[in-house]
């Protein structure tokens, strides 16, 4: 398989933005920042920075990410989104970004050339998350042209979503794509929240009536 360098440009873009002390820097329109509030941020961070050496800086709490962070994690699942069933720390695994938990996620469940389906409209940066490393393919669920879609509102109907989602299925088997998964994103750059759910809960949210 061919790596490509996907990064090498981005890098480059990256490495010159516009500051208020660098007024010729890069202002980059794609990414989900607010530069006028770096500062701020910064200034909130340097005050509220803890190091404890035990927690920090040793894998005292395994491979899985911080247990505080872990638990917290899960209550704040659990709230949120009304879980069914509990959401536990054991059910959590911290990544240090949404890039690298896609690729993690993908690389242990595709092979090269299957399938993870993604509804429409997504964020362009899964394309590169789900096949860069894995070879795995984007089966793009569109509701453009299902029948009764009319408005952005049946985007949110339960039982559009389920057309959709069958007939991007549909397609993938006609293709011989073998799918592996659904990504479930909410498409608000500021407050992405995304999963990546197997089949069983694909089904399962099928049969809920819950999509």
């Amino acid at each position: 398989m061919i790596h490509r360098d996907i990064w090498g440009l981005r890098e480059k873009q990256f490495s010159d933005p516009w500051t208020p002390t660098n007024p010729n820097g890069a202002i980059n329109l794609r990414l989900a920042e607010n530069n006028i509030l770096h500062d701020d941020i910064q200034d909130f961070i340097h005050a509220q920075l803890r190091v404890e050496g035990v927690q920090h800086l040793t894998y005292s709490t395994g491979p899985r990410g911080s247990l505080r962070l872990r638990r917290a994690a899960a209550r704040f699942l659990e709230t949120e989104f009304a879980s069914l069933v509990p959401v536990t720390s054991d059910d959590l695994f911290i990544t240090p970004g949404l890039t690298s938990a896609v690729d993690s996620v993908v690389w242990a469940i595709c092979n090269e050339g299957d399938g993870i389906i993604i509804p429409r409209p997504f964020y362009n940066g899964f394309k590169v998350d789900v096949q860069h490393r894995t070879g795995a393919v984007v089966v793009e669920a569109d509701f453009e042209g299902l029948e009764g879609y009319n408005t952005l509102d049946d985007v949110f109907d339960p039982a559009m979503n389920r057309k959709c989602l069958e007939r991007a299925f549909e397609k993938a088997q006609a293709e011989g794509i073998t799918v592996r998964g659904v990504m479930i994103a909410k498409f608000v750059a500021t407050t992405s929240f995304c999963s990546v759910a197997d089949k069983s809960t694909v089904l399962i949210i099928h049969l809920e009536g819950a999509m």
